[in-house]
């Protein structure tokens, strides 16, 4: 339980005056009158770090916050192919979405990571949002990138991109979640963002590392890495939610008492069973 010390500091948060408490059960109950904590029990589990409130579990089968190796092997190929796509359409020089630069650089589907390192990371953004917007036809009215996938897939049988999966993800550009998001913190089964606004909380799992452990090892020495601001798109896949590979950080830390609404709103989602971890097909999908 928690300590007269720590109830006292809950109190003082709160702006309740708690000088007449004598006993520290009348702490107890003045804390719980406040709405602040509506029973001992919820009062200790809010002096838990976010990171450490990971109740209920939801994907009992990820571990480290990652799509498990199969699925997630799955997915990155997915992108790759799509993002390769953009060059083997001639996308590039269209509307300024990807420079010549980037283009030389990319000479098979695995290249993506040299955006990165040859410090085009800004041209992979773009590659991202080229997909997106000649998902159904190119430039000129032709078949567009999902077209790619589908052929790229059925003539490379060993990616086993099946028929099924590639159906699903038919909704892509209807269903991604592209925005602003604040990075709370990382929990086994996945890293918590909230939405701009805060009235959403999402749970998203990463690929090779999760979005917590990209976002704290790149952070600058002793700064503290979360929360943090980024902009990203969240995709669904199978019965999970990831990123698209890409983000662009904000490095202005989260204000104090911002950072302990999120938690709040986190717990809250939690405790509701209101957290999105997957996303449901789109009205209009017409799978055959």
């Amino acid at each position: 339980s928690l300590s007269v010390k720590e109830l006292r500091a809950r109190l003082q948060r709160a702006g309740v005056d708690y000088s007449g408490c004598i006993e520290k059960a009348d702490l107890v109950k003045l804390l719980q009158e406040t709405g602040e904590g509506t029973s001992p029990a919820a009062a200790e589990e809010e002096s838990e770090s976010p990171g450490e409130f990971s109740w209920p579990i939801i994907h009992s089968d990820v571990t480290n916050g990652i799509l498990p190796p199969d699925i997630g092997l799955k997915f990155s190929t997915i992108l790759d192919i799509l993002r390769f796509g953009v060059k083997e359409l001639s996308l590039f020089g269209t509307q300024g979405h990807i420079s010549k630069k980037a283009s030389k650089l990319i000479n098979n589907a695995a290249d993506m990571h040299l955006l990165r390192s040859n410090g085009c990371y800004g041209d992979l953004i773009k590659l991202n949002v080229s997909v997106f917007t000649f998902w159904d036809h190119d430039y000129k009215g032709d078949e567009g990138i999902y077209n790619y996938l589908l052929k790229t897939a059925e003539l490379n049988p060993a990616a086993g991109l099946d028929a099924e999966l590639l159906r699903s993800i038919r909704r892509w550009p209807q269903q991604r979640i592209h925005g602003t998001f604040f990075v709370l913190c990382e929990r086994a089964d996945g890293t918590v963002l909230l939405s701009e606004d805060l009235s959403k909380v999402y749970l998203v799992l990463g690929m090779a590392q999760s979005l917590a452990a990209l976002l704290t090892a790149t952070a600058p020495p002793g700064a503290r890495p979360l929360p943090q601001r980024i902009r990203t798109s969240l995709l669904p896949f199978r019965s999970y939610l990831a990123y698209d590979g890409t983000l662009v950080g904000d490095p202005i830390p989260v204000p104090p008492s911002q950072r302990a609404d999120m938690e709040r709103r986190y717990r809250a989602a939690a405790r509701a069973g209101t957290i999105v971890a997957a996303l449901p097909p789109p009205a209009d999908d017409d799978r055959e």
